[in-house]
C-alpha cells in the first residue's frame, strides 16, 4: 500500500523565524508515525533544510513569495505527489493561497494564531491558549481550536514527563528567544539575571539566524556563568533541566509548558501578545510584557521572584504541565487522515484502569499465564514500563478521546521488539485490534529504531492470530511460551532512524 502523503507549505528566515517551520514539523512527525510521507515546499536556509532532511522529510524549494506565481507553482507540485492533505503555514502566504488549494480539492488546513486569517474554504488550525471557533465566524472547514491541539516535536514526547524538583533558590536558568531572536534580547536577558543573582548557571539557546550568535558564544569562553549552545540536539533535555526559564510568547511555550519548566515570557511579535495574556490568566507562564518593555524595574522584580520563591515556580510548573498534555500533533493528523483512531502516552492515573483491562477473564483467558495480577503487582509493573528507555506503551482512543486498548512492545534484542495487546472488554468483536496493532507498529518504528517486531500467541487463539495476520504479520515458528504452546508471528520494520 502507498504511504499517504502529506505536503506542509512553510518558510523560515531571519526575518520570520524557524518558528512556521518547526511545529509544522511536529505535525509532519505525527503524520510519519501513523505510517505517513512527508514533503516540505518551502524557501528556507540550508541548515533548516538539513534538519528536514534529517527528519525524512522530503524538501522541495519554493519562491518563498507565496503570490499568484508561486501558487501555480505549488499547484503543479501538488498534481504530482497527490497528497492526501495540504498544510499552509506562514503569514506572507495569504489565506486566499489555501483556499485556491482547497478549491482545487486539497484537502488543506490553514495554522493560525491570531484569527486574522479569512480562510473560508479551507480547515483551520490555532492551537493556543486563546484559540476559539468565534474567531472564525466565516470558515467553512473544521476549526481546530485550542492548547489541547499544541503540537510537540517528537523529540519530546519520546521519554514520559519525570517528576521534577524545584530548588528553594533557582540556580540554572535557560534563556532562549527563537531560531533568529530579531529583537536581540539574549544578551540583554543573561545581563538582567547575572546582576539579580550572580550565583545562576544561565544558559542561552540560541538559533543560528540569531544576529548575535557569534558574539554570545565568545562571551560562554570568558564568563564560566554562561553557556551558549547553537541549534544544540538536545534541546528537551536542556529545557527540563531549567529551574528557570525566559522565552519568547511563541510554540516554546507549550514545550516548556509541557516538560514543567516555570517559565516567563517576552512577546516579541505582536503575533505573541495574545499567548503572553492568555499564558498568564491560565497561571502557565509569568508575563514580563513586551521587548520594549524588558529589562524594566517592573521585570527586574518579577525576575527576581521567580528565582527566590519555590511555590511560584512550583505553581507554574504544574499548572502549565496540566494544560499541554502532548497530544496536539497527533489529534490534528488523526484529522487530517480522517482516521478514526490513534495513539496517547500512557499516563500514571491509568494503572488501575488498565489492571481492571488486564484481569477481564477474556484478556485472561488469552495470556500465556491465565491467575488474575494483584494490583500492587501490576502498578509496580506499570510504573517500570513506563520508566524503562526499552518500553513503549500507548493507549488507542477513538475520536471522542475514549480508550480503546492498550499497544505495548518491549525490546527483546537490539533489533527487535515484541508485541502485546490489549482491548478494552467494552470494545471487542469490533474489529479494532488490527487497527490498533498497525498504529502501534508505525508508531514503534519511529520510536525505537528496530527492525522486526514480533508477537507470540497462544495456539488457541484464533481470532489473535487473525487480527496479527491482517495487521501484516507472518507465521514464522511453533515455540512455547511460559509452558504454553505458541505461534510465532513476525513483521519486518521500515525504520528511518
Amino acid at each position: 500500500m502507498t504511504a499517504p502523503v502529506l505536503v506542509v507549505r512553510a518558510d523560515a528566515g531571519p526575518r520570520i523565524g524557524v518558528g512556521h517551520v518547526l511545529r509544522s514539523l511536529a505535525l509532519a512527525q505525527a503524520w510519519q508515525e501513523r505510517g505517513g510521507r512527508v514533503v516540505f515546499l518551502t524557501s528556507s536556509p540550508p541548515r533548516v533544510a538539513e534538519r528536514l532532511a534529517r527528519e525524512h522529510v522530503q524538501v522541495i524549494g519554493t519562491r518563498g513569495t507565496g503570490d499568484g506565481d508561486e501558487l501555480k507553482e505549488t499547484m503543479r507540485n501538488l498534481g504530482e505527489i497527490a497528497p492526501r492533505a495540504v498544510v499552509v503555514d506562514g503569514y506572507h502566504i495569504g489565506s486566499p493561497y489555501a483556499d485556491e488549494l482547497a478549491r482545487a480539492g486539497h484537502r488543506t488546513l490553514v495554522i493560525d494564531d491570531d484569527g486574522s486569517r479569512e480562510a473560508i474554504a479551507s480547515d483551520v488550525l490555532n492551537q493556543n491558549l486563546h484559540g476559539h471557533e468565534s474567531l472564525y465566524p466565516r470558515a467553512s472547514g473544521a476549526v481546530l481550536a485550542g492548547a489541547r491541539f499544541a503540537m510537540l516535536r517528537r523529540e519530546f514526547l519520546s521519554s514520559p514527563r519525570s517528576d521534577r524538583i524545584h530548588p528553594e533558590r533557582a540556580s540554572r536558568a535557560l534563556v532562549t528567544f527563537g531560531g533568529a531572536d530579531p529583537a536581540r534580547l539574549t544578551t540583554r536577558a543573561i545581563e538582567l539575571l547575572a546582576s539579580i543573582s550572580p550565583d545562576l548557571t544561565i544558559t542561552a539557546l540560541v538559533g543560528a539566524a540569531n544576529p548575535d550568535a557569534t558574539l554570545l558564544a565568545a562571551r560562554s569562553t570568558t564568563d564560566p556563568g554562561v553557556e551558549t549552545l547553537v541549534d544544540p540536539p538536545d534541546v528537551p533535555v536542556r529545557l527540563a533541566r531549567a529551574d528557570l526559564a525566559i522565552a519568547a510568547s511563541g510554540s516554546t511555550t507549550w514545550e516548556l509548558a509541557y516538560l514543567g519548566t516555570p517559565t516567563a515570557l517576552v512577546s516579541t511579535a505582536p503575533n505573541q501578545e495574545p499567548v503572553l495574556r492568555s499564558a498568564a490568566r491560565l497561571g502557565i507562564a509569568h508575563a514580563l510584557g513586551s521587548a520594549e518593555q524588558f529589562g524594566s524595574s517592573e521585570v527586574r522584580a518579577a525576575l527576581a521572584h521567580l528565582v527566590a520563591s519555590r511555590a511560584a515556580r512550583v505553581e507554574l510548573a504544574q499548572r502549565g504541565q496540566e494544560l499541554i498534555d502532548g497530544e496536539g500533533a497527533a489529534r490534528v493528523a488523526m484529522h487530517l487522515d480522517a482516521g478514526e483512531l490513534r495513539l496517547r502516552a500512557v499516563r500514571a492515573e491509568d494503572g488501575t484502569p488498565l489492571h481492571a483491562w488486564a484481569n477481564d477473564p477474556g484478556t485472561r483467558g488469552g495470556s500465556f499465564q491465565s491467575a488474575p495480577i494483584p494490583l500492587d503487582d501490576h502498578l509496580r509493573w506499570f510504573a517500570s514500563k513506563r520508566r524503562s528507555a526499552d518500553a513503549w506503551l500507548w493507549i488507542a482512543v477513538d475520536r471522542e478521546e475514549r480508550d480503546i486498548g492498550l499497544v505495548r512492545f518491549d525490546r527483546s534484542e537490539a533489533d527487535v521488539v515484541d508485541i502485546g495487546i490489549t482491548i478494552a472488554p467494552e470494545h471487542r468483536g469490533r474489529g479494532l485490534a488490527a487497527r490498533v496493532i498497525e498504529a502501534g507498529v508505525a508508531r514503534v518504528a519511529w520510536r525505537s529504531g528496530a527492525r522486526r517486531v514480533r508477537a507470540f500467541i497462544r495456539c488457541d487463539n484464533l481470532r489473535s492470530r487473525a487480527a496479527f495476520e491482517r495487521a501484516g504479520f507472518a507465521y514464522e515458528a511453533d515455540t512455547v511460551v511460559a509452558g504454553v504452546s505458541a505461534w510465532l508471528l513476525v513483521r519486518p520494520l521500515t525504520s528511518p532512524t
